[in-house]
C-alpha cells in the first residue's frame, strides 16, 4: 500500500468515526426537556387540534379587523356620490394589493 494512499483511508474514516461518536453521545441527550418545558403528550387527532386552533386565532383576527376597519374607511354617506370618491382610496389600495391591473367598468 502507497503511503498516500493510506493517509486519504485515514482522512476519510476520521470524519465519519467522529460523527458515529457524536451521534452515540448525543442519543441521551434527545430525551431530555429543556427547563420550563414538558414534552407533547396530546391525545387523538394531532391535525384537527391545530387545524381548530389556526381556526380560532383567524375568527379572532377577523373580529379584531372590524373594529380597526373603521379608522380606515371614513365613508362620507352625504350621496351616492360621496360615498364613491370616499372609498375610492381604499379600493386603488385593495386592487394594488390584490394584483388587479384591469380598469373596472362599469355598470
Amino acid at each position: 500500500m502507497r503511503p498516500d494512499s493510506l493517509v486519504g483511508t485515514i482522512a476519510l474514516r476520521v470524519p465519519l468515526v467522529a460523527i458515529a461518536v457524536l451521534a452515540l453521545l448525543s442519543a441521551p441527550l434527545a430525551a431530555q426537556t429543556l427547563p420550563g418545558t414538558e414534552p407533547l403528550t396530546w391525545e387523538g387527532d394531532l391535525a384537527a387540534r391545530m387545524v381548530a386552533g389556526v381556526d380560532q386565532f383567524l375568527l379572532n383576527k377577523i373580529e379584531q379587523s372590524a373594529a380597526k376597519r373603521e379608522r380606515h374607511w371614513q365613508r362620507n354617506l352625504d350621496s351616492a356620490a360621496a360615498y364613491q370618491e370616499s372609498v375610492e382610496p381604499n379600493r386603488k389600495r385593495l386592487a394594488e394589493r390584490l394584483g388587479v391591473r384591469d380598469e373596472r367598468r362599469e355598470f
